[in-house]
């Protein structure tokens, strides 16, 4: 798997904290969801994308192969390859905050 060298983070929310987060919202009263614009429940440790890949082939028990590449050849390897759309979303950071979650008494496992 070709990793950038620029390590960029990004926040993911793993099944046990979404269905808490749905078990939450479910236990909570109406009138105090109807109070409240918009949750993003999310893990509370942000993840490079080497560090996502590591801990599947870890949980796989499989060996996990990848080969650093310079972030600006990665861009022209997808501008080249008609992709140019992904580009922000596989270099740059894409990190949320879950404190409106935890605003409402919402505590993640991970």
């Amino acid at each position: 798997v070709p990793i950038p060298l620029h390590v960029n983070k990004r926040n993911f929310c793993s099944i046990q904290n979404m269905t808490s987060f749905i078990s939450h919202l479910i236990d909570m009263d109406i009138d105090m969801l109807k109070k409240i614009n918009s949750f993003i429940p999310a893990d509370n440790k942000a993840l490079s994308l080497e560090e996502l890949c590591m801990l599947i082939a870890k949980d796989l028990k499989k060996t996990f192969l990848y080969v650093r590449i310079p972030g600006r050849i990665l861009e022209i390897i997808f501008i080249f390859l008609g992709k140019r759309n992904i580009i922000d979303s596989l270099f740059k950071d894409m990190r949320v905050s879950n404190s409106s979650a935890k605003e409402i008494g919402w505590k993640p496992f991970f």
